[in-house]
């Protein structure tokens, strides 16, 4: 599964058939904390339980949230939790022959409200690309202090004074171009494997 996915199932029918006993202690030790009375377990109607699950694959994870670690998983969960459930709806169905204008079904207004409450403190409110971009344009603002760093650096070692330092500079530069000219192969391998390390999808 390299995508999204949002499951809906009857945990109730689950539990009784695979004989998870030990869901019915937990559900009602919820309940009880909350004073509601336990389930009625031989009563469908007054012990339904429906289990919702979002779920993303790692392809999902990575190239779309940019989520690779648990610490990036803790801290764009709720976001993409939020992404999903506006993008996949259970909904109430009417007479409207459109069914974009069907009506959230009451489950599906109870799913939103958990997550915009239970998940807040694990969103950071921002789109997933645009922290892309801010990301890129901040490695690439340190790679050009590199890049400078490392020339004044190669400078001083060949004894180039201030004066000359914009000539050398420009040296440089033709010294690269003509590197990249006489190894196209090498230079365009290494340039690929870039991309694919930054996920630049260039």
């Amino acid at each position: 599964m390299p995508g999204r996915q949002i499951i809906i199932y009857d945990k109730r029918a689950d539990v009784i058939a695979k004989h998870k006993v030990g869901w019915w202690e937990i559900w009602n030790a919820s309940r009880a904390r909350s004073g509601e009375p336990p389930l009625k377990q031989d009563d469908p109607t007054e012990s339904r339980i429906w289990r919702v699950e979002v779920r993303a694959g790692k392809h999902y994870l990575k190239e779309r949230w940019n989520i690779r670690t648990w610490s990036d998983l803790d801290n764009r969960l709720g976001d993409m939790f939020a992404a999903s459930i506006e993008a996949i709806r259970h909904a109430q169905p009417t007479r409207d022959s459109n069914r974009s204008r069907w009506p959230n079904s009451e489950l599906w207004n109870r799913v939103v409200d958990e997550v915009q409450t239970d998940l807040f403190e694990m969103r950071q409110w921002a789109d997933p690309d645009l922290v892309k971009s801010v990301q890129k344009d901040a490695l690439n603002d340190l790679l050009a202090r590199q890049m400078l760093g490392l020339m004044v650096n190669r400078a001083a070692l060949r004894g180039v004074q201030f004066p000359q330092l914009r000539a050398f500079a420009l040296s440089i530069g033709d010294e690269l171009a003509r590197e990249v000219s006489n190894s196209p192969s090498r230079i365009g391998d290494k340039l690929a494997r870039t991309v694919n390390r930054y996920d630049l999808g260039i």
